[in-house]
């Protein structure tokens, strides 16, 4: 069983996890699944923004790890994602923040690793005896969603040579394509004094208005 084997992931508390989602395993497995593509990573974000020395930006990368491998009941990643986004707070006091991402980086790998190890090779049993004729469902609907995607990314293709050694067809079964690290562009938000200057002529407005309404 996937939950079993993910039980013993280190690191990885599994009771946490399900609590959150009402003891819904699938959902779970497919959380974990898009937490690997979204958070996989986050560590060399996190180390380009030490480079930058872009501590507020380092806390709400940690401050968001924090939040979603809590969800899932990953603790050490949790722990070190919080100290991390409390150093970056504070101003990387003695270089604590390269120490802890450093650990932070190492515990991430490991999960995911793991996780990628159960979660991405299925277990065989699982797999009806119509997952071939679904496979090729999902293939036929994938190919239309290409069709969508060249015009904003003209070099995509599906590369047909990768085929899942438990069922010979195209492609790798439960991996998932994250769309919003592909195609969301972050647009940050304006400088805070433009905001404040934006919410002054507006309180000032709303003062003239009730001025008016008290003449």
């Amino acid at each position: 069983m996937v939950l079993a084997r993910l039980a013993e992931v280190e690191g990885l508390d599994t009771g946490v996890g399900l609590r959150m989602l009402r003891g819904d395993g699938q959902r779970y497995q497919g959380l974990l699944r898009q937490f690997i593509e979204l958070h996989g990573d986050d560590a060399l974000d996190m180390w380009q923004s030490v480079e930058c020395e872009d501590l507020p930006g380092l806390a709400c990368q940690a401050h968001s790890l924090k939040g979603a491998s809590g969800t899932l009941g990953a603790i050490r990643i949790q722990s070190l994602a919080g100290a991390l986004e409390k150093a970056a707070r504070r101003g990387d006091e003695a270089g604590q923040c390269t120490l802890l991402l450093a650990q932070l980086d190492e515990q991430l790998q490991a999960l995911v690793d793991a996780l990628q190890g159960i979660l991405v090779t299925p277990d065989p049993v699982a797999i009806p005896s119509s997952s071939s004729e679904d496979l090729t469902s999902i293939l036929l609907q994938l190919r239309g969603y290409l069709e969508e995607v060249k015009p904003h990314i003209p070099d995509a293709w599906i590369d047909e040579g990768k085929r899942d050694p438990l069922d010979g067809e195209i492609g790798i079964v439960g991996f998932e394509i994250p769309f919003n690290r592909h195609f969301y562009t972050f647009t940050p938000p304006r400088p805070l004094e433009e905001i404040d200057a934006d919410l002054k002529a507006c309180t000032d407005r709303i003062k003239r208005m009730i001025e008016a309404l008290s003449a």
